[in-house]
């Protein structure tokens, strides 16, 4: 009876401890929350009418035109925007394509890189350029599960009321041994000249996704700058049920609260950000004629269509499957906007998704044999001249070709 008492209280003072920690945002303090000791570092994807991303269009845009003048005012070359989506393992994909790309001799330098989930850990690593391939091919076909979760009892999980099936020490330690001071330092140069990456999260409580504009956060003289930019890959990449949910610290007239963000992709699997304000700045601002020739190059780190797959009625098996049925017709249509805000503002698309006839049997998370077996079929395809779908696949499908 003791021992069932002790127990109880045990489960009683982790709850009352939780519960302290946290001090949610109230609903209508939500538009004036602020990061603590970072200004202006973040904005919510919906708000294109935030005041900040208008006065941060013309920052950026003056400091483009001064580190690429012949771009922005004589249409020779062209911006390139590269958008990673999340997919998991699946990022072995894209980090074996932007590999084959850099030995193709044709990657472009990315003058707006954004990513989500596993597309969020790419990212970084992808815009502050090729010399940082190698930690990518590393990372992407190295790791097992154990290197991303660390397990814990599901029982006491259920009794507790616990956020997560799974711990995330491994991957915040993965993340914090890849992102350090010379990797922001990089970035950070990348901000003097314009270009920009930007990170999603999704906002539990709003429902909406938060951009994070990490090169001003890697540009920032916050000694706590570090700690934040990996906060944000962890929150990005943290599968809910899954991973445990991230707090981020916030201040709102003056007083502390906290916001509850997990995985990018549960809100947009891709997102492209920035670029109709952007493009409308430098027009009247320079009094551009012509606006500048502009590429998109979306990597979806998943397929089109999917196999028949009998499963195991496990309960990490079945949650993993059906977040990715989710996140894959989500997938789907986010890069059809993506394609429509590109005829709109008139720039070139193109497309690049792992090829539909790959298959694997693997139930494991992050499976290091199907990583690799990716990993070669981007490299494979980018080290030749990656064959860019210039119009996504459910789009032509509508057209009957």
């Amino acid at each position: 009876m003791k021992r069932i008492f002790f127990v109880v209280f045990l489960l009683c003072l982790e709850t009352a401890c939780n519960t302290a920690k946290n001090n949610p945002l109230p609903a209508q303090l939500s538009d004036k929350a602020l990061v603590p000791g970072f200004k202006e570092v973040r904005t919510e994807f919906t708000r294109s009418d935030d005041p900040i991303i208008k006065k941060q269009s013309l920052e950026r845009v003056k400091q483009l035109a001064k580190a690429y003048p012949d771009t922005m005012f004589h249409q020779k070359g062209s911006f390139s925007l590269l958008i990673i989506s999340g997919g998991g393992d699946y990022g072995a994909f894209g980090a074996g394509l932007l590999n084959g790309w850099t030995k193709s001799g044709s990657r472009p330098t990315f003058t707006t890189v954004t990513g989500i989930s596993t597309g969020a850990l790419i990212a970084p690593l992808a815009f502050a350029g090729p010399k940082y391939d190698a930690t990518l091919k590393k990372v992407y076909t190295t790791i097992t599960t154990k290197d991303v979760l660390s397990n814990k009892p599901v029982l006491w999980t259920l009794l507790t009321g616990g956020s997560a099936l799974k711990g995330t020490k491994p991957l915040q330690d993965l993340i914090a041994r890849h992102v350090d001071e010379k990797l922001l330092d990089d970035i950070a140069k990348g901000y003097y000249q314009g270009r920009r990456l930007y990170v999603g999260t999704s906002n539990l409580y709003s429902r909406k996704l938060v951009v994070w504009d990490m090169t001003r956060i890697a540009a920032s003289k916050n000694p706590e700058r570090v700690q934040l930019f990996r906060k944000i890959l962890l929150a990005s990449a943290s599968i809910p049920v899954v991973m445990p949910p991230v707090y981020f610290d916030v201040m709102a007239n003056g007083k502390p609260y906290t916001e509850m963000h997990v995985d990018g992709s549960t809100t947009f699997a891709v997102f492209l950000s920035r670029l109709g304000s952007d493009i409308k700045t430098a027009k009247k601002h320079f009094k551009l004629k012509q606006k500048p020739n502009v590429k998109i190059y979306v990597i979806r780190n998943n397929q089109n269509q999917f196999h028949y797959k009998v499963i195991k009625p496990k309960l990490l098996v079945i949650g993993k499957r059906a977040i990715e049925s989710v996140t894959a017709s989500q997938g789907a249509a986010d890069v059809i906007f993506i394609y429509l805000c590109a005829l709109i503002e008139g720039v070139d698309f193109n497309l690049a998704n792992v090829p539909n006839e790959f298959d694997s049997n693997s139930e494991e998370l992050f499976d290091t044999q199907r990583m690799n077996q990716l990993y070669q079929i981007g490299y494979s395809k980018a080290v030749k001249g990656y064959p860019w779908q210039k119009i996504p696949p459910d789009v032509r499908a509508l057209h009957g070709d």
